[in-house]
């Protein structure tokens, strides 16, 4: 089963480790040595050694018998560091020898290093979570953990790397996206989505009409590329970011002529803002349920409605609420507090 180990060069790593000796493993410890296991069933004097007994949680802690729906799991994730012999190894024949079925494939993670060095509490090389969900939001680090690495390799954690992503991709490309396509609509339209006529469209909606995004979108996320899937979805931002300069709906709002355009192009801004909601929900789940608020929409992130449409004519929308914050306000906010 090629498929059994992911990525593929987890699984070259397994075979080399097999290629050497493999000897019996010993699943006790005496009591006089290691007096806080599981006691063994059959001699009180021996305990469970631990790494036989937390590999067996895996499948109790589901409940036995023919109602279990919970296993076999579909993907069994792991670290880089436990996964030879321990859970590529061991826990395969553990579940082989009592009939079980074995987990569809092993998933197999890298680590976080910070500042291209390995983290450690004892020497105070780490991040503390809590103070970039504080300042920041759990979206912004989610955002940040999910977009900067590529699945089952190490990636690099500086603070440099993630105030720009901050910086860049959620206040500049999204947030500005959907504070200013909202603002306008509010502005020029009373916050009411126009109806407008499809052979009115022209060829600078074409990008924003494509469902080839979602394609891309869910390819990569089926194979487990966060970061490739992200990237698609900021295809589509940066897009709709460059319509409103190339299409200036500021300039037409001021030339009655011009408002058949300007409703075209309203309506597109909008209903990006709309598809955008839901593609990025996985990863900035908060987010995206106040994208739909502003919207008047009740919260989803089925994929298929993502798909480009016009259910939004006619639609009364909120007024906008800045989704990140620059840092420039943060820092004021911060000394504010002090």
């Amino acid at each position: 089963n090629p498929d059994f180990i992911y990525p593929a060069f987890r699984r070259n790593e397994v075979l080399a480790a097999l290629e050497k000796p493999l000897g019996d493993l010993c699943i006790s410890r005496p009591k006089e040595r290691l007096d806080w296991g599981i006691e063994m069933p059959f001699d009180r004097n021996y305990v469970t050694y631990v790494w036989f007994d937390a590999l067996l949680n895996y499948y109790t802690f589901s409940g036995e018998g023919e109602g279990n729906k919970r296993w076999p799991a579909d993907e069994h994730h792991i670290g880089k560091d436990i996964m030879v012999p321990a859970h590529a190894v061991y826990w395969p024949i553990m579940l082989k020898a009592m009939g079980l079925p074995l987990p569809g494939r092993l998933v197999v993670h890298g680590f976080w290093t910070i500042n291209g060095a390995k983290m450690s509490k004892s020497t105070g090389n780490y991040i503390e979570p809590h103070e970039y969900i504080d300042k920041f939001g759990a979206d912004a680090l989610r955002y940040f953990l999910m977009r900067e690495c590529v699945f089952g390799q190490d990636a690099d954690f500086t603070e440099d790397k993630f105030c720009q992503r901050y910086a860049s991709d959620l206040a500049n490309d999204l947030g500005n996206l959907v504070q200013r396509s909202l603002s306008m609509l509010n502005r020029y339209r009373q916050g009411v989505v126009p109806a407008y006529a499809e052979e009115a469209v022209t060829e600078p909606e074409a990008g924003l009409r494509s469902d080839e995004v979602l394609t891309t979108y869910g390819e990569a996320m089926d194979a487990l590329n966060h970061r490739g899937a992200l990237e698609a979805v900021w295809g589509l931002v940066q897009r709709a970011n460059q319509y409103v300069d190339e299409t200036a709906p500021f300039k037409l709002a001021k030339d009655e002529t011009q408002a058949d355009r300007l409703d075209v192009i309203l309506a597109h801004l909008v209903e990006t803002v709309r598809r955008l909601a839901i593609l990025v929900a996985p990863v900035l789940p908060q987010s995206a349920i106040r994208i739909q608020e502003q919207l008047n929409l009740e919260p989803t992130t089925l994929l298929a409605k993502a798909a480009f449409g016009t259910t939004l004519a006619n639609q009364q929308i909120n007024k906008p609420q800045p989704l990140f914050p620059r840092l420039e306000h943060l820092e004021a906010k911060e000394e504010t507090s002090k």
